[in-house]
């Protein structure tokens, strides 16, 4: 009841700016990885879920939801919770929370870059905006046989980062193709 309340909601404030709100628009399959459909989002300002448009159920959040941004593939939505003071950063596909993100005093509006790779965060408390590393998604690892270099596989990228693990910093990415998924390594013999 409460989402269709929401919906109502934000289908009327729409509707208020001129913005047509035809559910032809919105696909009931519209997210990552359905060709052709459109996923819209919305927060209402002290609310706590992120309601997407295309017939999910909304997504919980945090506290004074205020600002959402989706990245330029559709797979990723964040949103701004100015009473956490976190971005909190959803797949959409699945709606399910991938990580919260702790940013400075009262986030409000947040951007993507075109590239995907980071968000920024107006922080209307603090001095200067958040910058988020966004992309790509790290989706599984490996240890190199003596443990000094981590290998990451970058979903929704073309490659393995390579982090260093002594000074826990990125030191590479090696080229692995479209859309890596998976890795492991032979030991040396």
């Amino acid at each position: 009841m409460k989402m269709q309340r929401s919906i109502r909601r934000a289908a009327g404030l729409l509707r208020g700016l001129g913005v047509a709100t035809d559910p032809t628009l919105i696909s009931p399959n519209a997210h990552a990885g359905h060709a052709g459909t459109v996923g819209a989002y919305v927060t209402l300002q002290g609310e706590t879920v992120v309601t997407p448009l295309h017939g999910r159920s909304q997504w919980p959040a945090g506290s004074t939801m205020t600002y959402i941004a989706v990245d330029p593939t559709g797979e990723v939505v964040m949103a701004t919770s100015s009473g956490e003071n976190q971005i909190y950063r959803y797949d959409a596909a699945s709606g399910d929370l991938v990580k919260k993100t702790p940013v400075g005093d009262s986030p409000k509006g947040i951007k993507i870059d075109r590239d995907g790779r980071y968000a920024f965060a107006a922080d209307d408390g603090s001095d200067s905006p958040s910058v988020i590393e966004v992309g790509p998604t790290p989706h599984n690892s490996v240890l190199s046989s003596g443990n000094e270099r981590l290998y990451v596989i970058l979903h929704g990228g073309i490659g393995v980062a390579v982090v260093d693990m002594e000074r826990l910093e990125k030191a590479g990415e090696l080229p692995a193709g479209d859309a890596p998924h998976d890795m492991d390594i032979a030991p040396l013999r």
